[in-house]
């Protein structure tokens, strides 16, 4: 048994499908549908489904990196609580 890699379909995360590389640009989870555009603006709207079943779609290299920190509180010392020692 292999584990199934996650994709990360955050508006904005990379998508690499068939060799193409695409941005989500708008996730419908409600439909099972994800809006993806690629850099000539060009759109498509695909199931999920579709992109589960895809053994050439992965997360794209070019937003995986910094996906983890995307749209989260940025890391400072000064958010950290004070404790007596």
């Amino acid at each position: 048994m292999t584990a199934a890699a996650v994709l990360d379909l955050s508006p904005g995360a990379g998508l690499v499908l068939n060799g193409t590389e695409w941005t989500v640009e708008r996730r419908e989870p409600h439909l099972g549908r994800i809006q993806l555009v690629k850099d000539d603006g060009t759109r498509e709207r695909m199931s999920l489904r579709f992109l589960a079943n895809r053994p050439r779609c992965r997360s794209s290299s070019r937003t995986s990196a910094s996906g983890a920190a995307r749209g989260g509180q940025r890391k400072a010392a000064e958010g950290l609580p004070e404790f007596a020692v």
